[in-house]
């Protein structure tokens, strides 16, 4: 609404209370003040506020306090500083300041931000120097050798749920309203477990850990038989010699079986990067092989592919 004055606010009521037509108003308007007349709305406007208030003054603008005062500050810094956990909710309440001003305070005098807790594996005092020493080894023999990266096999498994897995924090629906979108998952879904290996030069997988169709758990046993029946024969098909390759597994209960150790030690004597081997993977190592990697994009594309053919 324009910001007309009192006197032409005043008049317009008064004018519209005589003639009871919007129009005639803004004709008379235009004949003895000039100029562009007030729409319909701002009319209307007008005649319903003095008629709910009976004034035609601007109501004032209503909103929470802006409590910022030092004692306030210095207040809420305190009780973030002793439990960095407590929701503003509950801060609000014992400290009697308005939500509102007080993620101002949190945000624009304090310059906290809320962080989500990351869930992690527990480390051992020792993990971190030896995985900076296996770092240090590898950097110094790819230096030394141009070759190793294109020779390396990174190898692991993975579950894939058969009825998709839906990652909550990513996934987002926009709508004017809440669509009401429910995922539901079985309480035992069908899943299965794939093996790949990965290298610069190809991707050898990937396998399926089943028994007449049905998916079951690795050991020692079926990981050697994998390795003996799928991934050399893959080796030998694509021509890669055996003496030129790398191979790296993690610490897998299934991996480190002494009948599998001794295989591999066999195949790739002082190449093969394993824990039990003479060149001992990290344990505890994030997940950020290739495999990592590549395990992740088929499953996103999984359910993505499941969900399209849903709709």
């Amino acid at each position: 609404m324009n910001a007309w004055d009192t006197e032409k606010r005043v008049w317009i009521v008064q004018r519209y209370h005589a003639l009871q037509s919007v129009i005639s108003v803004q004709r008379e308007f235009r004949r003895d003040f000039g100029g562009t007349p007030p729409s319909r709305w701002t009319i209307m406007r007008l005649v319903n506020m003095f008629a709910e208030s009976g004034s035609i003054a601007r109501r004032p603008y209503h909103r929470d306090p802006y409590v910022r005062v030092q004692e306030t500050i210095a207040a809420v810094a305190s009780s973030i500083q002793a439990n960095p956990r407590v929701s503003t909710r509950n801060l609000s309440a014992q400290l009697g300041v308005s939500r509102r001003s007080l993620q101002r305070i949190i945000h624009d005098d304090l310059n906290l931000f809320p962080y989500k807790v990351q869930i992690t594996s527990r480390l051992n005092p020792l993990d971190l120097p030896i995985r900076l020493e296996f770092c240090q080894k590898m950097i110094e023999m790819a230096e030394e050798d141009n070759n190793l990266i294109n020779c390396l096999f990174m190898s692991d498994e993975a579950h894939f749920d058969l009825n998709g897995n839906v990652n909550k924090q990513n996934c987002r629906i926009w709508s004017e309203s809440n669509p009401e979108i429910i995922h539901e998952t079985e309480l035992h879904p069908e899943r299965v477990t794939v093996w790949c290996a990965v290298s610069s030069r190809c991707i050898v997988g990937p396998y399926f850990f089943e028994e007449n169709g049905v998916t079951v758990t690795v050991n020692g046993h079926r990981y050697l038989k994998m390795l003996n029946e799928f991934f050399y024969p893959e080796l030998r098909r694509r021509r890669i010699p055996f003496n030129s390759v790398w191979f790296q597994q993690d610490g897998a209960t299934a991996h480190i079986a002494r009948p599998v150790i001794a295989e591999l030690q066999r195949k790739f004597e002082n190449k093969l990067i394993s824990r039990n081997s003479t060149f001992r993977w990290p344990p505890r190592s994030p997940d950020l092989t290739a495999p990592d990697f590549f395990m992740g994009l088929c499953q996103a594309r999984g359910v993505q592919n499941k969900t399209q053919k849903s709709d």
